[in-house]
C-alpha cells in the first residue's frame, strides 16, 4: 500500500489493497486513456476518486511555499483541529498571525511560529469557529505540515452515482479523518452549477468535482472553460451514448481519463480501443491481490472470489411436446419472418406463450388458447396451417400436464428440503411471476422458506446481494442471465431448463458468455445435450428468436403508429422507455424523472431527500421514478402567476429577448441551423452545437454564461436585446431564482401527494393516477436507439395491452 500509506501515514488494515493497485494504474502509467475491467464496479470508482484527490492534495502540500498562499485577511482556515480566521503571516519573522474566537461575543488574535504549524487547510465560511481559551501554539514542533492553499484547479472529476459517492465520502468522514481534511469536494447540481458537499471549503475550485451525468460536465467545461487534471468515468455508458461529443469535450482537449468497465459491459472494449484506450484486465494486477479477511470491504473480497470460481450447473428436463413445438415455430420462422404484419403477429403471439409455459415453474391452471379460427382464416389448407396448428395443440397439451406434474417445479421442492439453511436466491422473470410463486410456494414449502428469497433479474443490478445458491427457473433473456451471473452474487448457480431451451438458447448463450472474457472461468456441469453444436446461421437464428426480441416485436404494432414517417415534420428524437405494468412513453433524453429509493419511503418519513432528480437517458432497468406531467410547464405556470399577482411579468418578456433574437436569426437563414452556427461562432462563440441547439428550446431561460448574450446581440445585430443587455441579463438571474423557488413549491406538493397515498405507491402503480400531477412507475427496460416521434406523442405515458407486456 505504498501510496495509501503516505496518505494514512501507517498502513490501515481496513483499506483494501485493491485502491492502492487501481491508484497505482492510474498515476504512474505512461497512458493517457485507460480502460479498467472489474468485475463489478460498485462503489470502487467514488472511494477511488477520493483517494486520488486526498493524494494529490498531500503532494501539492508538500511543496506549499507560504509565499504564495493566497489567503485574504478574515478567511476561515482550519489550524491545528481549530476553525479560526487568516490574519497575516510575517515570512521575516517566520510567525502566522490568526484570530481565534474565545467566547461568543470575542476574539483574540494569536501569533504562532510557523515551525508549530502541523495544518493550515483553508475552510468554507459556513464552518462555525471553534471556541477555545487554549493557546495555539502549545504544541511540539512539526517536521512535515500539512499546509494547502486555497484551491486553484480540478485535480479530479468524476461521473458516478451521486449516492454511492455521498455514502463514501460520509465514511471518509467518519472513519479516515485525516483524509478527510485532505478533500475538497464540490458536486455539480442539476443546472451544472458547483455546489459544495458540506460547506467544508466555500471557496476556490474543488479539487474534486462530482458530476453524476458526463453531460453536466460537459456543460461546466463548454460555460466556464475549466478543464479537470483528471477524469474517472464510472461505466461504459457515460461515453458511448454520445461518443462524438465525448471526443470533442474530453478527448480533444487531452484530459486524461480513465473509464471503469465490469464484465456485463465487456462488449464495448472494441469501442474504447478504437478510441486509442489502453485495456487494463483484472487478471494483469489479480496475482498482487491478497484479500485480507479482515477488510471492511466485503463485497469486493466476495466479487473477486465468486468471479474467479463461477459454477454454472445446467439442470435439463426432457420435454417432448416442448421440444417438438419449439422446432415447427422455428422452421416456421425460418420461411415466414419477413411475411405480412398479421402472420408475424400470429407467429409471435404463439411463440411467447410457448415461452411463457417453458418458464413456469408452478402447478396451477394456465390459459389455453385455440386459434384455429383466425389461422383458417390466413392459410387456408395451406401446409402452415397444419404446421401452427400441431404447434399449439402441443403447448396446449404441455399446459395441461404441467398442472399435474412440473419437473421444475419438484427440482426447487426438493432443492429447497434438502439444503434447509442455506441462503438460496430462486429467480423468476418478473414481478408477476414473483407473485404467483410466493403465493405457490407458501403454501406447498412453508416453514422451509425461511432462508429463500424469490427475486427478478432486477435485483442483481444494484448493489451487493450474496447468496450460497441460485436457481434459475428457466431461460430468461441473455440480458437477464448476464444480470444474474455477472452480479457475481454467487458462486454456485443452477439453471432449471427444458431440453429445447438447452440445446437452442443455453448452447448458443454460454458460447457468446465464454467468448467475452479471456480467461474461462466457467466451470459447466458436464451433460450430454451440452455437447450440441450449433451452425453460425442456426445461431443467427436463434438469436433473432430471443424472448426480448420477440416482445420488443409484439409491441412493435402498439408503438408504431407514433413513429414519425418522412412526411412529417414536426418531430422529435426521442427514446423509448417500458415500464412494468403495461406503462410505455417516448421520451427526449434530456425529460426529467425523478428516482425514488422505495427504502427510503416511510409513511411519515417523507422528505426531499428521497427524490433525486434526472433525465430519462440516465434512467437504468429497475429504477422506481416519479413521472410529472408536463413539470417545466407546471413550474412556469407557477411562476408567471406569480410575476402577474406581482406585476413583474415584464421580467418574462425581457428576459426572451436573446432567445427572440437567435429565432429572428435562425429565420432569417431559412432555418438552417449550421448557419446559424457560423454567425455565432464568427463573432467570438466557443459553445458547442448541443448547447446551441438547446437555447432554440422554449424552457431555456438564459445561457449558463450570460456573457456570451453579448455575441449573440452583436451576432444577430437585433436592436432590442442590444439596447437592453444588463436588464435582460437581470431579468434572467431572477426568472432563474424563481424558478427554483416554484420547483421547491411543486415538489413539496408532490411529497405531500406521495405522502397522502403511500399505500398505493408502496405497492406500484398508482390508483387514479390520470388524475394526478404524478405518477409511480417502475423502468422494465427501454430502447437506446433515438426514434424519430411525432412531437404530439414525446413525453407522455401511454398504457398498453397487459396481454403483450409482461405484467409487473
Amino acid at each position: 500500500m505504498k501510496i495509501l500509506a503516505r496518505i494514512i501515514n501507517k498502513i490501515n488494515k481496513s483499506i483494501h489493497p485493491i485502491f492502492d493497485i487501481l491508484l497505482d494504474s492510474i498515476i504512474n502509467s505512461d497512458y493517457n486513456r485507460k480502460v479498467i475491467l472489474l468485475p463489478r464496479r460498485y462503489d470502487i470508482v467514488a472511494w477511488t476518486a477520493l483517494w486520488y484527490a486526498a493524494f494529490q492534495l498531500l503532494n501539492k502540500s508538500e511543496n506549499t511555499d507560504y509565499n504564495n498562499l493566497s489567503f485574504e485577511k478574515g478567511q476561515k482556515v482550519l489550524f491545528n483541529g481549530v476553525v479560526c480566521k487568516f490574519v497575516s503571516i510575517d515570512l521575516e519573522a517566520k510567525t502566522i498571525s490568526l484570530s481565534v474566537k474565545t467566547s461568543k461575543k470575542s476574539e483574540v488574535t494569536h501569533t504562532v511560529p510557523l515551525s508549530k504549524v502541523a495544518k493550515l487547510l483553508p475552510v468554507g465560511p459556513e464552518v462555525p469557529l471553534t471556541i477555545t481559551k487554549s493557546w495555539l501554539a502549545n504544541i511540539e514542533p512539526i517536521d512535515n505540515p500539512l499546509v494547502a492553499d486555497i484551491s486553484s484547479s480540478i485535480d479530479i472529476a468524476v461521473i458516478t452515482n451521486s449516492n454511492l459517492f455521498n455514502t463514501a465520502y460520509e465514511k471518509i468522514k467518519k472513519t479516515y479523518n485525516e483524509v478527510y481534511s485532505l478533500i475538497n469536494c464540490a458536486k455539480l447540481n442539476n443546472d451544472g452549477e458547483l455546489t459544495s458537499l458540506d460547506n467544508k471549503y466555500g471557496t476556490g475550485i474543488p479539487a474534486c468535482l462530482l458530476s453524476s451525468d458526463v453531460f453536466r460536465l460537459y456543460n461546466f467545461i463548454d460555460s466556464y472553460d475549466i478543464l479537470p487534471e483528471y477524469i474517472l468515468i464510472d461505466g461504459s455508458k457515460h461515453v458511448l451514448d454520445d461518443m462524438s461529443q465525448f471526443q470533442e469535450m474530453i478527448l480533444e482537449k487531452e484530459i486524461p481519463t480513465t473509464v471503469f468497465i465490469e464484465h456485463n459491459e465487456y462488449r464495448n472494449i472494441k469501442n474504447f480501443r478504437d478510441l486509442g484506450f489502453q485495456i487494463i484486465k483484472e487478471e494483469q494486477w489479480n496475482s498482487n491481490l491478497q484479500l485480507s479477511s479482515r477488510t471492511h470491504f466485503n463485497y469486493i473480497n466476495h466479487m473477486f472470489r465468486t468471479a474467479d470460481n463461477l459454477n454454472i450447473s445446467p439442470v435439463v428436463f426432457p420435454n417432448n411436446n416442448l421440444l417438438k413445438a419449439f422446432s415447427m415455430l422455428k422452421d416456421f420462422f425460418s420461411i415466414y419472418r419477413h411475411a405480412g404484419n398479421k402472420i408475424g403477429e400470429i407467429w409471435n403471439e404463439m411463440f411467447y406463450d410457448l415461452y411463457l409455459t417453458a418458464l413456469s415453474v408452478i402447478q396451477t391452471e394456465q390459459n389455453i388458447n385455440d386459434r384455429t379460427q383466425e389461422l383458417t382464416r390466413l392459410f387456408g389448407n395451406h401446409s402452415s396451417y397444419y404446421t401452427l396448428i400441431s404447434a399449439q395443440k402441443l403447448i396446449n397439451e404441455e399446459k395441461q400436464r404441467l398442472k399435474n406434474q412440473n419437473e421444475k417445479a419438484q427440482y426447487i421442492r426438493d432443492f429447497i428440503k434438502t439444503q434447509a439453511g442455506v441462503k438460496t436466491a430462486v429467480v423468476v422473470k418478473n414481478d408477476y411471476e414473483l407473485k404467483k410463486c410466493w403465493d405457490y410456494w407458501r403454501d406447498v414449502l412453508k416453514n422451509n422458506l425461511k432462508y429463500v428469497e424469490i427475486v427478478t433479474p432486477r435485483a442483481f443490478l444494484k448493489g451487493y446481494k450474496p447468496y450460497e445458491k441460485i436457481i434459475i427457473t428457466g431461460y430468461l433473456g441473455r440480458k437477464s442471465l448476464n444480470q444474474i451471473i455477472r452480479s457475481y452474487s454467487c458462486d454456485d448457480i443452477y439453471v432449471l431448463l427444458w431440453e429445447h431451451e438447452m440445446k437452442n438458447y443455453f448452447t448458443s448463450y454460454l458460447k457468446s458468455f465464454n467468448k467475452t472474457l479471456s480467461n474461462n472461468r466457467i466451470v459447466q456441469q458436464k451433460t450430454d445435450l451440452l455437447s450440441v453444436s450449433l451452425t453460425p446461421s442456426e445461431i443467427q437464428l436463434i438469436n433473432k428468436m430471443e424472448p426480448d426480441k420477440i416482445e420488443f416485436r409484439l409491441n412493435y404494432n402498439l408503438y408504431r403508429n407514433f413513429v414519425a414517417t418522412k412526411n412529417d415534420s414536426n418531430v422529435d428524437e426521442a427514446i423509448l422507455i417500458e415500464f412494468e405494468g403495461g406503462f410505455y412513453g417516448f421520451f427526449t433524453p434530456s425529460y426529467p424523472f425523478y428516482k425514488i429509493s422505495s427504502s427510503q419511503i416511510n409513511k411519515g418519513e417523507i422528505n426531499t431527500n428521497m427524490l433525486s432528480k434526472t433525465d430519462a437517458k440516465g434512467l437504468e432497468d429497475g429504477d422506481r421514478v416519479i413521472y410529472i406531467r408536463s413539470s417545466s410547464e407546471k413550474i412556469r405556470e407557477i411562476v408567471d402567476q406569480e410575476l402577474k399577482e406581482n406585476n413583474y411579468f415584464y421580467l418574462r418578456e425581457t428576459a426572451e429577448l436573446w432567445q427572440r433574437a437567435l429565432r429572428t436569426k435562425y429565420r432569417e437563414k431559412h432555418g438552417n441551423f449550421d448557419e446559424l452556427y457560423r454567425v455565432l461562432k464568427r463573432h467570438g462563440l466557443k459553445r458547442n452545437k448541443i448547447t446551441v441547439k438547446n437555447w432554440l428550446n422554449r424552457g431555456v431561460i438564459g445561457p449558463a454564461n450570460l456573457d456570451d448574450i453579448d455575441i449573440i446581440a452583436n451576432a444577430t445585430d437585433y436592436q432590442p436585446l442590444k439596447n437592453s443587455l444588463l436588464q435582460v441579463k437581470d431579468s434572467i438571474l431572477r426568472l432563474r431564482s424563481a424558478h427554483i423557488q416554484a420547483f421547491s413549491i411543486l415538489e413539496n406538493e408532490i411529497l405531500q401527494n406521495i405522502n397522502d397515498s403511500y399505500n398505493q405507491i408502496a405497492s406500484g402503480i398508482e390508483i387514479d393516477y390520470r388524475r394526478k400531477l404524478y405518477q409511480s412507475l417502475v423502468v422494465k427496460r427501454f430502447s437506446k436507439k433515438l426514434l424519430k416521434v411525432k412531437k404530439a406523442h414525446v413525453n407522455k405515458i401511454y398504457e398498453g395491452k397487459e396481454s403483450y407486456l409482461w405484467q409487473g
